[in-house]
């Protein structure tokens, strides 16, 4: 008989004025954690971001909301994810954080299909490799990023 169950969603919209919406829920016994990350393209900067916990488990949680928007600004990247690990883990929710890290990873890896899409559209020949090759030229803070966790 199962005793816990954790769901954690992200998906990733690609808004009208040329930006990512990602939005992240994770949800379970202890935690109901939502996140809005809005992400610009094709510079892929973080450009604006809500936490919102409605189920937590200790009062510092709360603070991560307030920690999530200042990473506004800060490029995708492995470098983000010691941010938001310093930033909104340490000083407010560690659930937080990482469903911000799922969101961020979402966009890039949007973003490289997106490209890939185009890319392909352009030169049928195009094979994934050499496709990911080139995003990651226009793209070279990503190569960490990207990598299946």
């Amino acid at each position: 008989m199962l005793s816990f169950i954790r769901s954690k969603t992200v998906g990733v919209q690609p808004q009208e004025d040329d930006s990512w919406m990602v939005h992240g829920r994770l949800d379970d016994a202890l935690y109901t954690v939502d996140l809005e990350v809005r992400v610009s393209r094709p510079d892929l900067v973080i450009t604006e971001a809500i936490g919102s916990l409605g189920r937590y488990t200790t009062v510092r949680c709360r603070l991560g909301e307030e920690y999530a928007g200042r990473v506004v600004g800060e490029p995708l990247g492995a470098g983000l994810d010691r941010r938001l690990k310093d930033e909104v883990g340490k000083h407010g929710c560690r659930h937080l954080a990482n469903l911000f890290i799922d969101c961020a990873q979402a966009a890039a890896r949007a973003e490289l299909a997106d490209f890939y899409r185009r890319a392909k559209a352009e030169n049928p020949a195009l094979e994934p490799p050499e496709a990911l090759r080139l995003f990651l030229d226009a793209h070279p803070g990503l190569e960490d990023y990207l990598q299946a966790n």
